[in-house]
């Protein structure tokens, strides 16, 4: 009986979901094995445009200072899909993914530019996070239930003070230690304020759809 439960509940996670967190995790696996080379030849830089190297405006996000700053991110990257995976289909998590790399980098090349590297996908997962939580609470609003508000409430307050200590005291204790390097703070601020901007177009968009004869 509970395997049978398990068998049906796992297909709602949507298959071609975890396809994408397979190949994400697989290509910045790739490139830490790959070592230093790969790194310096992938990582964000600020003078990228100039030195017309464009790949690292996304390559940049998908680079990681090592693997435990690379299992960090996929950890995350796990509990968004698992959390979140109803609010977009696979098509919706990519353009999400590959936008936020690029409004990120677009992000430091305006408000950081003095910057010189920027390594790992945790802009983009704070990002996806604020993304998937306002998508969801709105799902939750339009369908009329409030099963899971109390979740989103949480989580959502948990990533705001996340922010704001990030923005007013620095990095949260341990992730430095967690991640093996130091901690982008202003590039979390980004990729959150960079999937606010995503859900609000999103949600636009459906009600525009919505109302067309």
């Amino acid at each position: 009986m509970r395997r049978a439960r398990l068998r049906r509940g796992f297909p709602a996670l949507q298959r071609n979901i975890w396809i994408l967190f397979v190949f994400v995790a697989g290509v910045a696996a790739i490139i830490v094995a790959l070592g230093e080379p790969a790194k310096a030849l992938l990582a964000y830089r600020p003078d990228f445009i100039v030195r017309a190297e464009y790949w690292r405006a996304v390559s940049g996000h998908f680079t990681h200072m090592g693997w435990p700053h690379l299992a960090l991110n996929m950890s995350g990257l796990a509990s968004i899909f698992w959390l979140y995976h109803k609010v977009l289909g696979a098509v919706g998590w990519t353009v999400l993914l590959l936008g936020l790399s690029l409004l990120t980098t677009a992000a430091y090349l305006i408000l950081s530019p003095n910057v010189p590297t920027y390594l790992g996908l945790s802009a983009v997962l704070h990002g996806m996070l604020a993304a998937a939580l306002l998508l969801a609470v709105y799902d939750e609003l339009r369908a009329g239930t409030r099963e899971g508000l109390i979740e989103h409430v949480v989580i959502g307050a948990g990533l705001i003070a996340k922010l704001v200590w990030e923005a007013t005291v620095g990095p949260v204790p341990l992730t430095e230690a967690l991640a093996s390097g130091p901690v982008a703070a202003e590039a979390h601020l980004y990729g959150a304020v960079g999937g606010v901007a995503f859900a609000a177009m999103h949600v636009a968009m459906q009600r525009l759809f919505r109302r067309r004869p």
